[in-house]
């Protein structure tokens, strides 16, 4: 009895080694119930692979050299796992953050010098500019670019309309890039809004209010950034704005 144990833990072990370890799983998504039918999951830097069934699940056979596992849906974040010594692997995939086209508004300057006056022959002299630093700047036009204009709905254009350079960072010439954050609910509302990375009060403020705002989205809009068409969930939105200030060298 105890030979034919060993006899089986052997050919166990010589199946292994020929054909490879089995791994199975299941994948699922974040924010519904139904199966991440038709994820892709395959061996990393190889041909091995296959796609989840109906019910989101998979089914592999690796051998010991293979050390990495890959998943990936279109609209939803890469997902690598070492395999280690693992026989069942299950994820979740989660919602891959839509990026819009960077909000440019560039406020375009002119350096205003200092002017003297001057006595000759007891006639006061015309004012004239001095060679001397500038010591105040004057706006001459604010220009504003987004690249994302083939796809202008009543949200974008809100955006594009409203948001300016303040006053108050302009004077003081404050410049950088604010990145806003946030979800569209399943009604169009903008939630859990927040400046993931900002400059300072007057060009974060100036981003969070005129986005605050803002008009709801369509259902039409709402559709267009789904990555599953026709199963709505929260996608998350990053919006970047960027602030510059140019000299006009005119």
């Amino acid at each position: 009895m105890k030979q034919i144990s060993i006899i089986l833990l052997l050919i166990g072990f010589l199946t292994d080694s020929i054909y490879g370890q089995l791994i199975s799983g299941s994948v699922s998504f974040e924010n519904y119930d139904e199966p991440a039918t038709g994820t892709s999951v395959y061996v990393k830097g190889t041909n091995i692979g296959t796609v989840t069934d109906v019910e989101g699940n998979y089914t592999l056979r690796i051998d010991s050299t293979h050390k990495t596992l890959c998943f990936r849906y279109i609209g939803f974040e890469n997902v690598d796992i070492d395999i280690n010594n693992d026989t069942i692997i299950n994820i979740t995939l989660h919602n891959e953050p839509k990026v819009f086209d960077d909000f440019i508004v560039t406020a375009y300057i002119k350096n205003i010098k200092p002017k003297i006056y001057g006595a000759i022959n007891g006639q006061t002299a015309k004012p004239t500019e001095t060679n001397e630093s500038t010591n105040k700047i004057k706006l001459l036009s604010i220009r504003k670019n987004w690249l994302d204009t083939t796809s202008y709905n009543d949200w974008t254009r809100a955006i594009y309309d409203n948001i300016n350079y303040p006053d108050s960072a302009f004077e003081l010439g404050i410049q950088g890039n604010v990145y806003a954050k946030f979800k569209i609910d399943n009604i169009g509302n903008m939630v859990d809004l927040e400046i993931i990375n900002g400059v300072d009060k007057y060009l974060d403020n100036e981003v969070y209010e005129k986005l605050t705002y803002s008009p709801k989205w369509t259902q039409n809009d709402i559709n267009r950034f789904a990555p599953i068409k026709g199963k709505y969930y929260s996608v998350i939105f990053i919006l970047p704005v960027k602030f510059r200030i140019i000299e006009d060298e005119k």
